[in-house]
């Protein structure tokens, strides 16, 4: 279809059909207590997609090339306020020489 869906069509009719993703079917304890004459295989397969790698962990462009936090920001531009607080700090410290 246009819009991504998939349609399984024979002869002209449509028939019913599910999307099956084996990466993400996982076997669960439920499982295998529902199915007891399946449960040494069911008890397999999990034992075998535990064991299963991990997936690969993707670094950024920025890693790769060698970048490294420290937690540091910079400065950034000064605030408008920024003077005002400046010639209030050296008031409060003409005063405190004064006294």
């Amino acid at each position: 279809m246009p819009d991504g869906r998939i349609q399984v069509r024979a002869n002209g009719v449509a028939l019913p059909c599910s999307i099956f993703d084996p990466h993400q079917q996982r076997v669960t304890h439920a499982a295998i207590t529902k199915n007891k004459h399946l449960s040494a295989v069911l008890t397999h397969i999990k034992e075998a997609q535990e064991k299963a790698a991990p997936p690969p962990k993707v670094k950024p462009v920025s890693a790769k090339n060698g970048y490294k936090k420290t937690g540091c920001r910079p400065p950034g531009r000064p605030s408008k306020m920024e003077a005002y607080y400046e010639r209030r700090r050296a008031e409060r410290a003409a005063q405190v020489g004064q006294d």
